[in-house]
């Protein structure tokens, strides 16, 4: 069983999808509205987005995206998260930017779709360790 460290430690910081030109934005151990306030400073976005999770005052975990910006927000409520819920919403976040695109993910798109779920999980925890 592995143990985990109990406590929120906040942690604020950007993941730049580089050639999809957006920028994941990624809350951990923010309470919902100050996350989602920081992200909707962050795209000066007037108006809220969809959010993928409608439990996230559970702190658990969602992605967030605004259809007036390209920049996303996933959101882990409860602190450092697992590998595999980081991992479900990295999935999520990767998807997204395939949508806005406008690509599907297919057997002629699934090696950049894999590329870019390997980008995004080596940037996410290289900066949460």
């Amino acid at each position: 069983m592995i143990k985990r460290k109990t406590g929120k430690r906040k942690k604020w910081f950007e993941i730049s999808t580089k050639f999809y030109s957006s920028t994941i934005y990624v809350a951990i151990g923010y309470g919902f509205e100050e996350a989602q306030e920081k992200y909707y400073k962050a795209i000066k976005a007037p108006t809220k987005g969809r959010v993928y999770w409608e439990d996230h005052a559970a702190g658990a975990a969602c992605v967030i995206e605004n259809k007036e910006s390209r920049d996303l927000l996933m959101f882990f409520g409860q602190g450092k998260p697992t590998p595999g819920c980081a991992a479900h919403e990295i999935f999520h976040a990767a998807h997204i930017t395939f949508e806005r695109i406008n690509s599907k993910v297919s057997r002629e798109t699934e090696e950049p779709f894999a590329y870019l779920i390997q980008w995004i999980t080596q940037e996410f925890w290289e900066r949460v360790k």
